[in-house]
């Protein structure tokens, strides 16, 4: 019987590590704005809220992805309504963008899989730890 209640449990943690393991923070994993006709006011306007909520300082570095599928590196230097300004920390050098000719604006970190595949692990080494407790503690697997 109490074999019984233990594989529930472990199950019922199974699956619970699975579902946290692959969902996710809504805000952070929608996909990005497409530049079409319909959406470029909704996207323009997306893209400047991302830079203006990023803030502006050394501390805010950020990745962005041009319309011409380049990246730009660095932290924001200045916002304005039209463009802001990106700071290559390496180089010194700033460029001016314009937020037309921006398809996303994120911080740096990992990519969506990479934060799947770091919960998906987690859950894993939780699992062999539970497990591996469960055996020595002399409750076998029939």
């Amino acid at each position: 019987m109490k074999f019984t209640i233990l594989l529930i449990r472990i199950g019922l943690l199974l699956a619970a590590c699975f579902i946290l393991a692959v969902s996710g923070n809504g805000a952070q994993d929608a996909p990005q704005s497409k530049f079409g006709t319909a959406n470029t006011e909704n996207a323009l306007e997306r893209i400047k809220t991302d830079v203006y909520r990023l803030g502006i300082g050394e501390k805010s570095t950020v990745i962005v992805k041009m319309r011409d599928g380049t990246l730009r590196k660095g932290y924001l230097r200045s916002t304005t309504d039209e463009s802001f300004e990106v700071t290559n920390a390496k180089t010194g050098k700033t460029a001016a963008i314009a937020y037309s000719d921006v398809s996303e604006v994120r911080k740096p970190g990992r990519s969506i899989a990479g934060r799947v595949a770091f919960r998906i692990t987690i859950a894993a080494a939780v699992t062999a730890i539970i497990l591996g407790t469960a055996i020595r503690k002399g409750v076998g697997l029939r």
